[in-house]
């Protein structure tokens, strides 16, 4: 929306410290914005965390786990994610990541948010939103949201509900 400023891009050292700006992180958890963005109170959709043997996410409403890594390994898919947001003392910036448990569930959600923009905001409009992507091993183009949490009501609104999104073939979660 704020066309009147070009973006640029930084490393995440280079804009580690900073939190007074709007940024799209590519990277899992070793990137800082995409930490940054995952550690916000503002964060309400996901976890992206890890045990001693896998990764998962996780839905932090309901605490479901929605996918763990070892879905790789059956499934010959790589998972990622794509979260949009405000961040809480800061609700005019708009931060958003991409990452993934290996580069192709990073890729893939990167390339689905390149590419895809316009498929999530049939769903998402301009709420704050996430979702999670898989996509097949040296394939970004087959890339396909497995779910997707929308935040409709203001903070701090815990209304959850599922709803169905005509020619959406995943779960979307409401609240």
């Amino acid at each position: 929306k704020n066309v009147r400023t070009a973006p640029s891009i930084s490393s995440d050292t280079e804009v580690d410290t900073k939190m007074d700006l709007s940024f799209i992180s590519i990277g899992g958890l070793p990137n800082f914005k995409t930490s940054d963005l995952l550690n916000n109170p503002s964060n309400v959709f996901l976890e992206f965390g890890h045990e001693e043997k896998f990764m998962y996410i996780k839905n932090k409403n309901s605490g479901e786990i929605i996918v763990d890594s070892r879905e790789m390994q059956k499934t010959g898919c790589d998972f990622g994610i794509i979260i949009k947001l405000h961040p809480q003392n800061n609700q005019e910036r708009t931060w958003a990541c991409c990452a993934g448990f290996g580069i192709w569930g990073t890729s893939g959600a990167a390339y689905y948010l390149a590419y895809r923009w316009r498929d999530i905001l049939k769903w998402a409009g301009d709420k704050p939103f996430a979702c999670v992507v898989k996509a097949k091993a040296t394939s970004d183009e087959s890339t396909e949201i497995v779910e997707a949490i929308i935040r409709k009501q203001s903070w701090p609104s815990k209304i959850i509900r599922k709803i169905r999104c005509r020619n959406c073939h995943f779960r979307i979660t409401e609240f």
